[in-house]
């Protein structure tokens, strides 16, 4: 482990957090099938990325790895602290 790239991750993560919330507002709410719609289409857009760093294509740049990469670790993360807010309101899974 790098902690000072993990200091980074988690900052990175928790800044998008807050800007997921601030543009869609509060989502604990989702079922999980949209959870993991919302999650599989941002593990796609880090997909292309890749794609286009491996065969060529504007997309594929550190920067927008980062991003992506970041993107998907919020939105798993948002997932989490919906599950966690459910099972502390003793609700079903």
């Amino acid at each position: 482990m790098n902690p000072s790239a993990s200091a980074e991750a988690i900052r990175r993560i928790l800044v998008e957090r807050a800007d997921q919330d601030m543009k869609w507002g509060d989502q604990a709410h989702h079922p999980d099938t949209t959870w993991l719609a919302i999650l599989m289409e941002e593990v796609g857009e880090l997909c292309q990325v890749v794609l286009h760093a491996k065969f060529g294509g504007k997309h594929g740049t550190w920067d927008n790895a980062l991003e992506e990469a970041t993107q998907v670790a919020a939105v798993a993360t948002a997932w989490l602290e919906a599950l966690i807010v459910r099972q502390q309101r003793g609700a079903d899974l």
